[in-house]
C-alpha cells in the first residue's frame, strides 16, 4: 500500500500530523546543520575582537575604523603611532584598575 493510500485511509487529519511532524523535523534538522555551520565558521567571529589592519596616513598617522556601540557605522580613528601605544597602555591600566576593585560585600 502506499503513502498516499496509507494517508486516504487513516483520515485527514492523521495525514496533516504527520506532514506537520514531518515539518518540524526538517526544521530541527536545518537549524542545527546552521548553527554547526557557524559555530565552525571563522569568519564568523566578532569584528570588534579583531582589529581592523591600520593604514599609515601621509601625516603619519595611523587610521583605523573602530565599531561604535550603538551605531551602524563605524568610526574612523587616526592617530599617530605614540598615541596608539599611549592609548594601549590606558586601557591595560584601566583594565587592571577594574580588577583590583573589590565587589560585593567587599567593596562597602
Amino acid at each position: 500500500m502506499t503513502a498516499i493510500a496509507q494517508a486516504k485511509r487513516r483520515g485527514f487529519a492523521a495525514s496533516l500530523l504527520s506532514r506537520k511532524q514531518l515539518s518540524l523535523a526538517m526544521l530541527a534538522a536545518g537549524l542545527l546543520a546552521l548553527g554547526q555551520a557557524v559555530a565552525s565558521d571563522p569568519a564568523a567571529t566578532d569584528a570588534s575582537a579583531a582589529p581592523a589592519t591600520p593604514k599609515t596616513g601621509k601625516s603619519g598617522k595611523v587610521c583605523t575604523y573602530e565599531v561604535v556601540t550603538g551605531s551602524r557605522l563605524k568610526k574612523r580613528v587616526c592617530l599617530t603611532p605614540e598615541q596608539w601605544a599611549a592609548r594601549e597602555r590606558a586601557a591595560k591600566e584601566l583594565g587592571r584598575e577594574l580588577d583590583a576593585r573589590p565587589v560585593g560585600k567587599e567593596a562597602n
